[in-house]
């Protein structure tokens, strides 16, 4: 496997900068579907994500589908609770801030929702130290003190903005951290135990969320469907293909190209506008991410 993967890096490569370029251009679902209601959305792309995981674990993905099957009927008491635990979680965590995420993009804007995915991996690497010990070096601990400095900056201008941001940012990377105990398993079963787990959790509170048949047309069917295949299933079978083959440094910068398709989408396509503090703030934020992943002596 290993020889394979190293004889066509290009492939990995093209499937990372795919994935990010597929989720940078979600925004268009997103905002299509803002009429009928971020939780209704939310329960229905759950739905149609499981449909579409099963088929796809079922067919191409069959054989790593029973591994992982076995290899979860083969865990001990300790590893199977810990397993069930932390996919509860990792589910719970994901839906949330699928929600979030679709809120803030349609009820405040796209520059929030995007400014979340430029702070998140500063943000994921500094849990991972706080809770993993995962060392960090001087350079780095600078560019996410320049990642707090923009935050400082924009909550001068609006706060609530703010707070949001770091909502979605923060449920992203408390996932991506809750997924360092579970490291050895198809990460797409995985994803569906998890989307499966989070399901029956809010299945029961339908109503809260808004979810009424009576309101939904053909026109939501098709775009949500969209939305769970192209934006959903297919970036993350793609993601996963391009981590099985490129440095995990690597991918961490590929991550930026979402965001950068958000803010371009953002003041070109649809029109926002930056008051001086966020620009500012965006300046401050862009820094600290070249600080950040900027090559030293040692890497």
């Amino acid at each position: 496997m290993k020889n394979a993967i190293s004889q066509n890096p290009q492939s990995h490569f093209f499937a990372g900068v795919s994935a990010y370029i597929i989720w940078g251009f979600a925004t268009f679902p997103f905002k299509a579907l803002g009429v009928y209601g971020s939780g209704q959305v939310l329960f229905f792309r759950v739905v149609l994500a499981l449909v579409f995981l099963f088929t796809l674990l079922l067919t191409v993905r069959k054989n790593a589908f029973f591994d992982a099957l076995k290899y979860i009927k083969n865990l001990s008491k300790d590893d199977f609770i810990t397993f069930l635990s932390f996919s509860l979680l990792g589910g719970l965590l994901l839906t949330s801030n699928w929600v979030l995420y679709m809120y803030v993009l349609n009820n405040i804007s796209l520059q929030t929702a995007s400014f979340a995915y430029v702070i998140c991996p500063l943000l994921t690497v500094a849990l991972a130290n706080i809770f993993l010990k995962e060392e960090l070096s001087n350079q780095k601990w600078f560019g996410i003190a320049l990642g707090g400095v923009s935050c400082v900056i924009l909550a001068t201008g609006n706060f609530l903005h703010l707070v949001y941001s770091i909502l979605i940012a923060l449920t992203y990377a408390c996932y991506v951290i809750s997924q360092s105990k579970l490291k050895n398993i198809d990460r797409l079963t995985l994803l569906a135990v998890q989307l499966s787990l989070a399901f029956v959790c809010i299945a029961p509170f339908g109503s809260i969320l808004g979810v009424n048949f009576a309101m939904l047309d053909i026109n939501f069917w098709v775009i949500c469907g969209i939305l769970s295949a192209f934006f959903t299933i297919l970036p993350l079978f793609l993601n996963l293909y391009g981590l099985q083959g490129l440095p995990a440094n690597v991918m961490g910068v590929l991550m930026y190209i979402n965001p950068i398709i958000n803010f371009i989408l953002a003041f070109g396509y649809f029109g926002e506008t930056a008051s001086t503090n966020k620009i500012i703030a965006y300046i401050f934020i862009f820094l600290s991410v070249l600080v950040y992943n900027f090559p030293n002596k040692k890497n």
